[in-house]
């Protein structure tokens, strides 16, 4: 497999920033972990936290059986080969995770810690939370807004106006490419689960990840699954680039909106919580000097 050289050094110098860009944010506190409470990961600010866990343990069940579905059917085994599934599969183990911070707060009562949390059952739910929250909106975007028109275009010039219809026009297209923003935007309207800037990170991790996977299957004999991840191209970086930037672009509008929701709907003890991170935060830095 073919690769252009600067390429390479463009998915080398993302993966150098977004480390970087931790361990900076780690030493200076930006990571803000004291946002990672069980409160905040199984309390609603809208609603009881049962209605939560219900709709945690209904969603976990509904992508959970379509996901089966999906990798079930007949080109199923190629199924991990998309983008997409990828981000389906990983928005059905989120919701699993989530279930389980609801199930385990019920069952003390609700009488959960407003205290960070150092568990990294508790963090992964986080981490989970805000790479999910970005990948539906990214997803759906480029799915509606690149691809598909994409394929409308070549299938009229093929005059073969039905071949990108049957692709993009199916239940389980609507599921992974629609369904999901709505599932992530009603998690995010009823929980209280932060998104913290810094973790932006995480989000640069998991797109290389699958680029790297993309580029593995390539190797191996398999196909390049969209147009924009072939190595071969001299106009790669500059896709991969703006890949990145798109990520990152949603990454920072679900942060705007869980800063909306937070200004509208917390209280007073919300203010308290805050207080708590800020004295953690002072004490990071002052060992930090």
């Amino acid at each position: 497999m073919y690769i252009v050289p600067s390429l390479i050094v463009v998915v080398v110098v993302l993966f150098l920033i977004a480390i970087g860009l931790l361990v900076f944010a780690g030493r200076r506190g930006w990571t803000h972990w004291a946002r990672c409470t069980p409160a905040n990961l199984a309390l609603s600010y809208v609603a009881s936290p049962t209605v939560l866990l219900v709709y945690r343990l209904g969603i976990f069940t509904y992508c959970c059986s379509i996901l089966i579905w999906l990798l079930a059917r007949k080109e199923g085994e190629k199924g991990l080969l998309f983008y997409t599934v990828w981000n389906f599969t990983f928005l059905t183990v989120f919701f699993l995770l989530a279930s389980v911070q609801s199930v385990s707060a019920r069952m003390v009562g609700y009488d959960v810690s407003r205290n960070p949390s150092t568990r990294l059952l508790d963090r992964t739910t986080l981490i989970m939370f805000e790479i999910a929250m970005t990948m539906v909106f990214l997803v759906d975007v480029v799915l509606w807004g690149v691809l598909y028109p994409q394929a409308k275009h070549v299938a009229h010039r093929d005059d073969n106006p039905d071949a990108c219809c049957q692709k993009f026009l199916n239940f389980g297209s609507y599921n992974v490419h629609g369904f999901n923003m709505i599932f992530m935007l009603g998690e995010l309207f009823l929980n209280r689960i932060p998104i913290i800037p810094a973790h932006v990170s995480f989000v640069i991790f998991w797109m290389l990840t699958y680029g790297i996977y993309s580029w593995i299957i390539r190797a191996s004999g398999g196909r390049w699954v969209y147009f924009f991840l072939d190595t071969t191209k001299q106009d790669a970086p500059g896709w991969y680039l703006g890949m990145a930037a798109l990520h990152i672009v949603f990454f920072f509008f679900a942060f705007g909106l869980t800063k909306l929701k937070t200004r509208c709907f917390r209280n007073a003890r919300d203010t308290e919580a805050e207080e708590i991170e800020a004295t953690y935060l002072l004490s990071t830095n002052s060992s930090i000097a």
